[in-house]
């Protein structure tokens, strides 16, 4: 049996704007570089030290960081929010003391 066997896992994330996507990871602290091509963006997980790639409606990860792509769909959904508010002039707050909650306000 190699020991040099890679094992790769892949989660659905239907991610609507690439770009969107893109700025999205380009904002978050955990990760690096991002590469936006035709078909998908790949982006470098620091804590990892791997590269997840979206593409498809697929994010592929290595098996064992499967919760990367938490990560990622919260960061899309996060941007997302951020993007509509801005075009129907509202403004984003974080509610207090609840992770990953926000709040819209006129």
């Amino acid at each position: 049996m190699p020991c040099d066997t890679v094992q790769r896992n892949s989660v659905r994330l239907e991610a609507a704007n690439l770009d969107i996507l893109a700025n999205a990871l380009r904002s978050h602290p955990e990760f690096g570089d991002v590469v936006v091509n035709g078909n998908g963006v790949s982006a470098y997980h620091k804590p990892t030290a791997q590269w997840a790639t979206i593409g498809a409606g697929r994010v592929s990860l290595y098996a064992g960081t499967e919760y990367v792509a938490d990560t990622i769909k919260q960061a899309y959904t996060r941007e997302a929010i951020n993007v509509v508010a801005k075009k129907y002039d509202w403004n984003v707050e974080e509610v207090p003391g609840e992770a990953n909650r926000l709040r819209l306000v006129r």
